[in-house]
């Protein structure tokens, strides 16, 4: 359980977000 894991469910991964 991260803090990074809801972007991840995303339909969409914002590139160069890291």
């Amino acid at each position: 359980m991260g803090s990074m894991d809801w972007w991840q469910q995303l339909p969409q991964i914002p590139n160069g977000r890291g």
